[in-house]
């Protein structure tokens, strides 16, 4: 029964973040038809199109992404050199407060710590292949919500009451915009910061300025948590590439000013106005979804406590009319 559940709520999270998807390119391919082209075409012009903008980006930042991996790649070696000799000093530190033997304990730990990981590389493997499955099922399912869009949201009209169905009708598309909003809101709100990040690194000669910035992008899809994230990875990565603290204090304070900004500035012109979520409740939401679906869950909560804050809202106004006509 437990198993069954899982599959069903695995299946469900990929309907839903369908729907999300679906939510985000409905608009693009109404466009589309306004030249006349059929719906169905017209979704797949919006695939094309995107296809087309990822290929330029992935073609104008990739060679200098993969040049800054090598590059920290090929200062591994005198990363590891470094932190050998810095953890001899401070075993010559601690052992003269008897707490060597706790450390060597410590240490002698990290070969089963280096077979884990090696585990985990194999599982991340395994994972990467059933993503790219969920990834093609995603955007299969998203086609089929834009095209067959109103014959969906007659089937599900048709599932309540003769009554309720108008109203479920307008639900229906007040959810699915509030979804296009929000994501069309997040995907610009992970480019402006990335690129802050970027350029903020990059005036103070940071080392992988292109690759944190891509990184910032990216965890900046997760709320409060990911930019924390970005930060601490930034830091480290330019303390023990450049053993510079000045320079590791001026990458503390480029994510600083940037979410600064991020909150005072960028989170309410663009994100508030579009979700108008509470921070308590997208915060709960986000420890709800990492919960039951890791980073990834994480990622889907806000989206999804946006769709029931819509319900909760009719809920909500339809008690208040029914208490004032008492």
């Amino acid at each position: 029964m437990l198993w069954f559940s899982y599959i069903i709520l695995d299946i469900l999270a990929l309907i839903f973040v369908a729907l999300v998807v679906a939510s985000l390119i409905d608009p693009f391919a109404e466009v589309f038809q306004r030249i006349r082209l059929p719906r169905g075409l017209a979704v797949i012009a919006v695939y094309i199109a995107f296809l087309a903008f990822f290929v330029l980006i992935g073609a104008a930042i990739v060679p200098t992404i993969s040049r800054e991996i090598a590059q920290m790649t090929q200062n591994f070696g005198d990363v590891v050199s470094k932190t050998s000799t810095q953890v001899e000093t401070v075993k010559g530190f601690i052992s003269q407060y008897g707490l060597w033997d706790n450390a060597k304990k410590l240490l002698d730990s990290l070969p089963s710590t280096g077979i884990s990981a090696a585990q985990s590389i194999a599982h991340g493997v395994t994972g990467f292949f059933d993503g790219l499955v969920s990834f093609i099922l995603v955007l299969v399912m998203a086609f089929y919500f834009v095209v067959e869009n109103e014959d969906i949201k007659r089937g599900i009209r048709h599932l309540a009451p003769s009554e309720y169905q108008p109203y479920i009708g307008q639900l229906v598309g007040r959810i699915k915009k509030k979804l296009g909003d929000w994501l069309r809101a997040q995907l610009l709100l992970d480019l402006i910061v990335g690129f802050f990040v970027y350029i903020g690194l990059l005036i103070i000669g940071a080392p992988y300025a292109l690759l944190l910035g891509l990184i910032a992008g990216i965890t900046e899809t997760i709320p409060y948590f990911g930019p924390f994230f970005a930060g601490i990875l930034a830091t480290l990565m330019v303390l023990t590439q450049t053993g510079d603290w000045i320079k590791t204090l001026f990458v503390v304070a480029v994510f600083i000013v940037v979410q600064q900004v991020e909150n005072h500035i960028l989170v309410p012109k663009v994100m508030e106005r579009t979700v108008g979520l509470n921070p308590i409740v997208s915060i709960v939401s986000l420890l709800i979804g990492f919960r039951l679906g890791g980073v990834v869950g994480a990622m889907f909560s806000i989206p999804a406590a946006t769709a029931l804050s819509v319900v909760a809202a009719d809920f909500l106004q339809w008690r208040a009319n029914k208490e004032s006509a008492a």
